[in-house]
């Protein structure tokens, strides 16, 4: 009875994360299912702009970052994915937009103006640019036009002085000893400003005599970023995967979350449902005893540390692989010039069941649990597996299977929220 009432459980929580999914599907109006355009664009550089960033064309949101890439010549591919066709032409503009002063970016596409030619994308590659935010442009064009500034402020100074004294027409029509007295009361005030300022006293004078302003500026938009740019740049991916192994007759069905705080690492937190048939090669409870089938739920967590060389995604994963502690090694292989279909090859071992005393599961392995396969991209949301399991082992065994992961902005939403709690 506890089998089987822990059995109804996984099944009731495999159903709702199901449902959830599905729901979260259909009120963002069923994108996996839409067509996809894909498009390289070249920057000189990408301002921290990250993978899934929105992209918005002539300022509807059209599509997601999918793909960087560093190039020979430093300079930086993005492929983007545009659920519209979109033609360019001469005076196309690309480029990256900050979304916030906390962080965030996107990539705005104007396509040109349809009475211009037309860019043959077959012969022309897209360029783009970073548009610089406000505080790193305040702070360049105050450092680059200090002596503009001055000069205007002098020349400024130089008029009030001749109206003081009665010179030039607006001097002579200013007869009124009040007037004069303002005039001159004000006068002495913007000649003291102008002695702060020169000395680069207050605000306006460090604005426009300290070199290091801009720098500063920029070092405030920097720390901004660094407190909240990871929360709002979290990526978190919702999976489905699913795989079925010929000799055990043993169909393993995973959910899970991978959040990403950095392109470099994830966690990956979800849980892997273990379905036995009793005609399989492994020994558990109701097998012996009853001749029935049985499944088991098994937490499946890992930490993710990933490298990337020369467009080769590399990841280590150690944690808890079906519920028993392991390691994943997996080798991400771009196989076209664009990546469009990557390859991945995953090495997997964890501790074989019925290793301790007393567990309900027996495995009949001599040591641990090796696994091999390999992964084909089939679309942006869909994966095929294929390998082989129970490897140095007499009955090593073929599986294969399909997966389904969707990157969710609720649940991403969600952490953020979260996060910024703290």
């Amino acid at each position: 009875m506890k089998y089987e009432r822990e059995a109804r459980v996984g099944v009731v929580f495999v159903i709702g994360l199901i449902l959830l999914l599905i729901f979260t599907i259909a009120i963002s109006q069923w994108d996996i299912f839409r067509a996809h355009y894909e498009y390289t664009i070249i920057f000189d550089s990408i301002s921290g702009m990250r993978q899934y960033d929105e992209v918005q064309v002539s300022g509807l949101a059209l599509g997601k970052v999918i793909r960087m890439e560093r190039m020979p010549d430093n300079k930086i591919k993005v492929v983007v994915s545009l659920s519209e066709p979109v033609k360019f032409y001469k005076g196309y503009r690309i480029s990256i937009e900050s979304s916030s002063m906390i962080g965030g970016n996107y990539v705005y596409i104007y396509p040109g103006r349809q009475d211009k030619e037309k860019i043959d994308l077959s012969k022309e590659t897209l360029e783009g640019k970073i548009t610089i935010s406000g505080l790193d442009e305040l702070g360049r064009v105050l450092s680059d036009n200090k002596e503009d500034v001055r000069n205007l402020l002098q020349n400024f100074l130089t008029v009030m002085n001749k109206i003081k004294q009665g010179e030039g027409t607006v001097g002579k029509l200013i007869m009124d000893d009040s007037i004069y007295n303002n005039l001159k009361a004000t006068s002495e005030s913007l000649k003291k400003i102008s002695q702060q300022i020169e000395s680069g006293e207050g605000v306006l004078g460090r604005l426009i005599s300290d070199t290091n302003l801009s720098q500063q500026l920029t070092q405030m938009s920097e720390a901004g970023n660094k407190i909240f740019g990871p929360v709002v740049s979290t990526q978190v991916i919702f999976g489905v995967e699913s795989k079925y192994y010929a000799e055990s007759e043993l169909t393993a069905t995973k959910l899970s979350l991978r959040i990403y705080p950095h392109p470099y690492r994830y966690f990956s937190l979800g849980a892997t449902s273990l379905a036995f048939n009793k005609d399989g090669v492994v020994d558990f409870e109701n097998k012996t005893k009853e001749n029935k089938n049985q499944t088991f739920l098994k937490a499946d967590v890992q930490l993710a540390y990933r490298l990337e060389s020369n467009n080769h995604w590399f990841t280590f994963r150690p944690g808890l692989i079906e519920g028993k502690p392991g390691v994943g090694l997996d080798w991400e292989i771009p196989v076209t010039t664009t990546g469009l279909f990557p390859l991945a090859l995953t090495i997997e071992s964890r501790d074989a069941y019925n290793s301790v005393k007393d567990e309900d599961i027996d495995e009949n392995l001599k040591g641990g649990l090796f696994r091999a396969y390999g992964t084909i991209k089939l679309s942006r949301y869909f994966n095929l597996y294929a390998g082989a399991s129970r490897l140095f082992n007499d009955d090593a065994e073929f599986f294969g299977g399909i997966s389904f992961s969707y990157p969710d902005q609720d649940i991403k939403n969600f952490i953020v929220l979260l996060g910024l709690s703290r």
